[in-house]
């Protein structure tokens, strides 16, 4: 959607389960709307089924934040990123920041938080207060971890990191970037 509405937006991707097998994921809407208008989540979808995990092509995963790999990617997503997504009084969604990182942003808000309550009670601020819902579920990640650190994006080492405090102290380094630079 980069060419003809100006905003970009994660249709798939895929992360690792525990055994190392990969899991695919199809993602619902294609704009900065980090939910649907009727203030309902955009659908997660699996490619494939993996009957141990209760995840079956066509079925929407209920709450992909569950999911231990999916979880991850979300909390890197939210706080390996510097842009925003604002609610305009309009009804349109828009992207303050690079392009790249407001899809990830919304991304975010699509996977949900893993407190199955408060991602129920977030859920409904989109049909309630919509200025308030759009960058919930990255508030949560943030006020949940402060960023002592970043090593900003760089061409020649292809990654952005953040070292952040965990709730219960330790540290961690964070990484984004180029799959090659990253995995290597």
């Amino acid at each position: 959607g980069t060419l003809t509405t100006n905003q970009m937006s994660v249709k798939m991707f895929f992360v690792l389960g525990s055994s190392g097998e990969t899991f695919e994921f199809e993602v619902e809407g294609d704009s900065y709307s980090t939910f649907k208008s009727n203030g309902s989540q955009h659908a997660i979808l699996p490619t494939e089924d993996h009957e141990d995990d209760d995840l079956y092509i066509g079925d929407e995963v209920p709450s992909p934040c569950l999911i231990p790999s999916v979880r991850e990617m979300a909390r890197v997503c939210a706080l390996c990123n510097d842009s925003t997504i604002e609610y305009k009084e309009s009804g349109d969604f828009g992207a303050i920041g690079q392009s790249t990182e407001a899809a990830m942003k919304v991304l975010v808000e699509k996977i949900g938080i893993p407190d199955s309550e408060e991602d129920a009670r977030l859920s409904a601020l989109g049909r309630d207060d919509p200025a308030a819902r759009v960058m919930a579920c990255n508030n949560y990640w943030e006020k949940s971890h402060k960023k002592m650190w970043t090593l900003e994006f760089n061409r020649k080492r292809k990654s952005m990191g953040v070292l952040v405090a965990e709730p219960d102290g330790k540290q961690n380094l964070l990484v984004k970037g180029a799959w090659d630079a990253v995995l290597t």
